[in-house]
């Protein structure tokens, strides 16, 4: 069984700023919150640009394999992979399950996001902003514990 250094993969190393990154996104979260529960229509925009850089973390962290806020393009290249298996092309294993999570993910999100905006309105969006900051603390372990291992 591999440990979790190991399913890491290398590119996600010191001297990225997906820490920087993820913490503007919470924050940027936060302040579509706060403009829509306001009335704000620049709630909408503050939350489109998280997207965007959401959708461009993960763009350079995959090396442009994966955009996140593009799931019909996701769809499409499933359906490419599947047609190319078709013609005898090797069919990419790891790609497809990682497009399938994206997809699931999405999926899943979609569903409890529209329950919990039932519920909560526009503070369900505290969660997503939340998250942002816990995966950046932890990236930040994550270097600070390499750092120590390369001492």
């Amino acid at each position: 069984m591999k440990t979790a250094h190991e399913l890491i993969p290398r590119r996600l190393g010191r001297g990225r700023h997906y820490r920087f990154a993820l913490i503007l996104e919470g924050l940027l979260i936060l302040a579509a919150m706060a403009a829509l529960l306001d009335g704000s229509f620049w709630g909408h925009y503050l939350a489109s640009a998280a997207c965007g850089l959401q959708n461009g973390l993960v763009t350079r962290y995959s090396d442009a394999l994966v955009r996140t806020t593009h799931l019909t393009g996701i769809i499409t290249d499933l359906g490419l992979m599947v047609g190319a298996r078709l013609r005898g092309v090797p069919f990419d294993r790891r790609k497809a399950i990682l497009f399938l999570l994206i997809v699931g993910g999405f999926i899943a999100g979609s569903g409890i996001g529209a329950i919990l905006f039932r519920y909560l309105g526009f503070v369900a969006l505290s969660i997503p902003a939340i998250l942002a900051f816990a995966i950046s603390a932890l990236y930040g372990l994550y270097s600070y514990r390499r750092r120590l291992g390369d001492s």
